[in-house]
């Protein structure tokens, strides 16, 4: 966390919930934050189809239209324990 701080503009992306107490305590610590809900896109059904009886999630068109940054624009990212609510490909 302190290489991120030392940055001139410190910007962070967290894919979870928004906490308030972590926008504020990077706030305070002039990092800028952006937030994407990662979980709630996951399960929104937008990127399921069913193929052949089978769910099929479309990781592409997920990726790409949550997560649509620019290469290096994130100095850090908040994930907490997200990552284990949704399928180890997708993760």
């Amino acid at each position: 966390m302190e290489a991120v701080l030392r940055r001139e503009h410190p910007v962070i992306l967290d894919i979870g919930t928004l906490t308030g107490s972590n926008v504020e305590y990077f706030f305070n610590s002039g990092v800028k934050v952006h937030v994407e809900d990662f979980l709630g896109a996951y399960r929104s059904g937008k990127y399921w189809s069913l193929v052949e009886g089978q769910s099929r999630f479309d990781e592409s068109a997920f990726l790409r239209e949550n997560l649509n940054y620019p290469e290096d624009y994130f100095d850090g990212l908040i994930v907490w324990d997200i990552l284990n609510f949704v399928d180890p490909k997708v993760a």
